[in-house]
């Protein structure tokens, strides 16, 4: 399998809607590579003090960039204003892998940081000692989940195996299950103070790094498990702390 088979499966991952400046619109397609180059750059600027805003959305993997600028209103008008560009990312695949797929975009992602990292091999993507079968691999390409990444090793050009942000948005999806209960048990206040009887309502996650457990309604451990989800999204932006994050407003044990 050569890298032209494998980009010729599907060329695109994303469906860009852009919205310019003037009001204009536009929609492209984008592969993997290019949507990863348009993120980089304003997570870089958002780094930088830039006035950028990037919003990955729980629900379908979306991904919003939003940038406003400010300046003359033309060539011959002075007046300060401000615009908005817009760009959605949709993507054109479900972010919703199979664990075969969860364990394959996993080996990658743990061996991006070696000093010989993935690369394709007769098909497979060959990480370590592991290797991803030929079907599964051309599978993860054809989603935009792996991309490959030109790279030097031994002073030699290569291209790398990457998890590009489509797939690493899968793959908090697949980490990341929160279930929730509700019932009328003996609660543990945490302070040495029990509660008896009363209307208690719990969540987990499946990454088994949080948990939430209130004297409330279920609707409560919703929303700080919608948070959690959410704080785990952003983070693979680097928009977030990580898994530990719960919302403020939400009388949560996370651990």
């Amino acid at each position: 399998m050569t890298t032209t088979t494998l980009l010729d499966v599907a060329p695109a991952a994303y469906r860009a809607s852009v919205t310019y400046y003037d009001g204009t619109t536009k929609e492209v397609e984008m592969s993997a590579a290019q949507a990863d180059a348009l993120i980089d750059t304003d997570l870089l600027d958002l780094a930088g003090g830039g006035d950028v805003k990037v919003m990955p959305d729980l629900a379908t993997g979306r991904i919003t960039v939003v940038r406003w600028c400010t300046g003359p209103r033309s060539a011959t008008d002075s007046e300060p204003v401000t615009a908005s560009m817009t760009v959605e990312l949709e993507p054109l695949h479900v972010p919703k892998p199979t664990p075969t797929q969860y364990r394959s975009l996993r080996i990658v992602l743990d061996d991006e940081g070696r000093t010989y990292g993935p690369k394709l091999c007769d098909g497979r993507v060959v990480a370590g000692l592991a290797a991803i079968p030929p079907s599964v691999t051309r599978l993860l390409f054809a989603r935009g989940w792996l991309r490959l990444e030109p790279y030097e090793e031994d002073g030699v050009p290569v291209e790398r195996v990457v998890v590009s942000y489509a797939g690493r948005v899968a793959m908090s999806r697949f980490e990341h299950r929160t279930s929730t209960s509700c019932g009328s048990t003996d609660y543990d206040r945490g302070d040495g103070v029990a509660l008896h009887g009363g209307w208690t309502s719990k969540a987990w996650c499946s990454c088994r790094q949080w948990r939430c457990h209130v004297p409330a309604d279920r609707q409560t451990v919703q929303r700080a498990a919608r948070g959690h989800r959410e704080a785990c999204l952003r983070a693979v932006f680097g928009l977030e702390s990580g898994p530990g994050t719960i919302p403020v407003d939400v009388g949560a044990v996370g651990v």
